[in-house]
């Protein structure tokens, strides 16, 4: 029998540089309630969509277990485009694992439906806080079984970090993996990359300097180019967008391009990363930075990611941009946004869906008056699934809504 969803969420602040609340304007259009299904967790978190080796909308958790204070990676098929979502699936080793909105656990796809699941595990002790593995295990049974667990990186060291990783299907039928490795003695963390083709021992350095705690994004456009991108450290303390591609099914890569110049001067790490989608033929690619005025913006590049056009700012109260595309060119870009009524102030989901022909609308996607934060987005037939996490009463969730936008509505 399937069930709507409602996971319960672990909520964080929204980064750096956020905004003074506004007063909800009331001119986005509100779509229907979310659909949402009820797990008995008290406490559930990130949120990550992905589909598998059929097509189907996937959606990824973080959840505690009841009565200990543990956590396992959950995730749920469905099989009606998005609508509602099958029973849940526990990756069963992952237990240990802890929730992280920058840096989500997740599972992906083979192209013979072998799940690869992928989850971070904490090693902190009082002096080396950051320390972490991420660990990997695989299911050819959909989630009965699972192989022992491994880590995905080479790099073993005491007390090292290796975190803020994402996952994607190959065009080799493996799966992907990108992430930030052990810190560098001088200060920032370098960009690799691996795959399952040879259980992730077959690592490629991205870049040997990166920005340290900022979400990095693993995408295959539809010629079957692969494409990395994350947050560079220029001259020391600029953070960047930067990104690499690779026309060989991810065997090489290109030498890192800047995404933009906005020269973002900043001692510390923003949280926040960057996100990347295709529509009618180009890349387009959404990102927050403080270099210039605070905000989100956008660029594209004609030539699958060899140069970008100058930016363009989206939205000056809008944090953590995540994006996707439909086949008819409509692009949808989600984001969490600040509001205030009085003295209270909250956050809220808003989706931005870009027609074909450059018309944008808005929607409000989460309810008014909840906190809800770091939303994640997937194309679908015709319709954008949203998830995120949301704080009501004391208690976590993961709330989605699948939105059927008017691409014939200009923006209010």
């Amino acid at each position: 029998m399937r069930t709507s969803l409602m996971l319960m969420i672990v909520l964080t602040g929204v980064g750096c540089n956020n905004p003074p609340p506004q007063n909800d304007p009331g001119h986005a259009a509100d779509v229907v309630q979310p659909t949402v299904l009820t797990t008995d967790s008290l406490e559930a978190s990130d949120p990550f969509l992905i589909t598998d080796h059929e097509g189907r909308p996937v959606i990824c958790w973080t959840e505690k277990l009841h009565d200990q204070d543990a956590y396992v990676l959950k995730y749920a098929v469905s099989g009606d485009g998005g609508r509602t979502f099958g029973q849940p699936v526990t990756v069963t080793p992952s237990k240990g694992t802890k929730p992280h909105p920058e840096s989500m656990n997740k599972v992906a796809f083979k192209a013979d439906g072998t799940v690869v699941a992928v989850y971070a595990v904490s090693l902190a002790d009082s002096i080396h806080k950051y320390a972490g593995e991420i660990r990997y295990v695989m299911s050819e049974d959909q989630g009965k079984s699972w192989t022992e667990p491994r880590t995905v990186h080479n790099d073993a060291t005491p007390g090292a970090g290796h975190s803020f990783f994402d996952l994607a299907s190959l065009p080799t039928g493996e799966v992907g993996c990108v992430w930030l490795d052990k810190s560098n003695k001088g200060g920032g963390r370098p960009v690799l990359f691996a795959s399952t083709k040879e259980d992730f021992r077959n690592e490629v350095v991205i870049d040997s300097l990166a920005c340290e705690c900022c979400r990095t994004e693993l995408y295959v456009d539809p010629l079957g180019e692969v494409h990395v991108a994350y947050r560079d450290i220029i001259n020391d303390s600029i953070r960047d967008m930067a990104m690499v591609r690779s026309v060989d099914s991810a065997r090489s890569f290109t030498n890192p391009i800047r995404v933009s110049p906005d020269n973002w001067f900043v001692h510390g790490c923003p949280h926040t990363g960057p996100s990347m989608t295709w529509s009618q033929g180009n890349l387009h690619f959404f990102w927050f930075t403080a270099g210039g005025k605070p905000a989100v913006y956008r660029t594209v590049s004609e030539d699958q990611g060899a140069h970008f056009e100058e930016r363009k700012q989206v939205n000056t109260d809008a944090r953590h941009p995540q994006v996707s595309s439909l086949e008819d060119g409509s692009i949808g870009a989600v984001w969490e946004q600040s509001f205030g009524e009085g003295d209270e102030s909250y956050n809220r989901i808003v989706l931005e869906v870009i027609n074909p022909d450059g018309i944008g609308t808005q929607y409000n996607i989460s309810q008014k008056g909840m906190q809800a934060s770091f939303p994640v987005i997937l194309g679908l037939d015709g319709s954008f699934l949203v998830a995120w996490t949301q704080q009501e009463s004391g208690s976590k969730r993961v709330y989605y809504k699948l939105v059927k936008p008017d691409s014939t509505v200009p923006m209010p």
